[in-house]
């Protein structure tokens, strides 16, 4: 497909292809990660996206663990872009996601016909309907979604760390109240791509809503309660949490990701 950036596999990298019945179809929607080290949490994540979205590509980066062998096993994943050769280098990796992801989009507008990429992390859950999104009138006058995404938080009384293969979504009970807006979702358009500046999010989409909610439990897998993480002192933490149950039960529509936690991090 013209117009992108031309992304060269460099040495250490090589797409596999995996579920090669989904190549040649015509897709509504398709799903694409950037994954390292994530074999505790992908077979849920992988079963969740796929029930959105009609394929999935994948750059597995270097990862120790079955990351790699989940990906090729799942029915839902067609192509995966895989990197034998891990960067130490933080800022060296800060850059290269921007690059791996462009990377990402160019191959699977090489292998496949899609007309929407949803591009997602292992450890998030967007709690929307994202194909009655699309395909409903929020998709006429826009080109790309900002998913409204919650942190989910470990309290005193939620703080198990999570098993394998178990369901992630509503994993945990209370979600801070910080909230990131990112671009998730966008139209499979020529002028949309990604640069090694861009990190997450791609350039080139420019009719923008904001909408779907997203649950992300990058903290919360079941690390100790310590000072990193509180509960805001007595009173005010009481007062905030009593509040929003009492609205949550009062509202027939209350917050679609669930309660937020008067929660923050010090130290």
């Amino acid at each position: 497909m013209p117009g992108t950036i031309g992304w060269l596999l460099r040495e250490g990298e090589r797409i596999i292809a995996c579920n090669t019945g989904l190549l040649g179809d015509k897709h509504l929607l398709i799903g694409a990660t950037r994954v390292r080290n994530e074999a505790l949490i992908l077979r849920d994540t992988l079963d969740y996206v796929g029930k959105q979205v009609d394929a999935i590509v994948a750059y597995d980066d270097a990862s120790t663990d079955r990351t790699l062998e989940i990906l090729c096993e799942h029915p839902k994943v067609a192509l995966i872009v895989t990197n034998r050769s891990w960067e130490a280098d933080i800022e060296a990796r800060r850059i290269a996601e921007g690059r791996h992801r462009g990377l990402l989009l160019q191959t699977a507008r090489e292998h496949l016909q899609f007309d929407w990429m949803f591009c997602f992390d292992a450890d998030e859950r967007v709690t929307g309907d994202l194909r009655g999104f699309i395909e409903g009138t929020h998709s006429r006058e826009c080109d790309g979604v900002r998913v409204q995404l919650f942190d989910a938080y470990m309290t005193p009384g939620d703080h198990a760390p999570y098993q394998a293969d178990c369901e992630l979504l509503d994993f945990r009970r209370f979600f801070g109240p910080e909230r990131r807006d990112i671009l998730m979702l966008w139209r499979n358009r020529l002028e949309v791509t990604f640069a090694e500046h861009h990190a997450r999010e791609p350039g080139g989409v420019e009719r923008v809503a904001t909408g779907l909610y997203c649950q992300h439990y990058g903290k919360s897998f079941g690390r100790p309660l310590g000072r990193d993480l509180r509960l805001l002192h007595a009173t005010l933490s009481v007062r905030y949490l009593r509040t929003k149950m009492a609205r949550a039960q009062r509202s027939s529509n209350p917050h679609p990701i669930g309660l937020h936690a008067a929660v923050v991090r010090v130290g």
